[in-house]
């Protein structure tokens, strides 16, 4: 796998999770794959700890829970992948260093967006951040300043 292009790696990946296909997500990362969640606190070590979240995630991770109606594309064709659930997939970045964002629909029905800094070696994911973002009300005070745009993809 160490000839396929880092984008593709990443978008791989992001389509195995996406089809709940944990075995052919975790052979995209490298047997020391380390995710941190910033936001939590929170450091997974190894593909091991990181499927047994995916299968223990409460109220089940469902195939196709990245969202596949409103997807912003923008750049050029050869920076998107395509989930099995038709979801577009923005993968910016280069050398080892790319991002992905998109959003996701949880068991709950609430919405996050996320975004994921991954670094790409051998073919390999080996080191991701992963911000988890809720959609969020705006303020009303700050409405006069503001243009308001949909929530329903990054981007708008």
């Amino acid at each position: 796998m160490a000839d396929i292009e880092p984008r593709r790696v990443l978008g791989e990946y992001i389509q195995r999770v996406n089809a709940r296909d944990w075995r052919g997500a975790l052979e995209r990362l490298a047997h020391d794959y380390t995710e941190e969640w910033p936001q939590t606190g929170e450091r997974v070590r190894g593909r091991e700890n990181l499927r047994r979240i995916f299968e223990q995630y409460p109220g089940q991770i469902t195939a196709g829970w990245f969202d596949t109606e409103q997807a912003e594309i923008v750049g050029t064709e050869d920076r998107y992948v395509l989930t099995p659930a038709m979801t577009m997939l923005r993968v910016d970045g280069g050398g080892e260093m790319y991002t992905a964002t998109y959003t996701a629909t949880y068991p709950d029905g609430s919405r996050w967006y996320v975004v994921m800094i991954a670094r790409i070696v051998d073919g390999k994911l080996r080191r991701a951040h992963t911000y988890w973002a809720p959609v969020l009300p705006a303020p009303e005070w700050r409405r006069e300043w503001v243009e308001r745009i949909p929530t329903t993809a990054p981007g708008g």
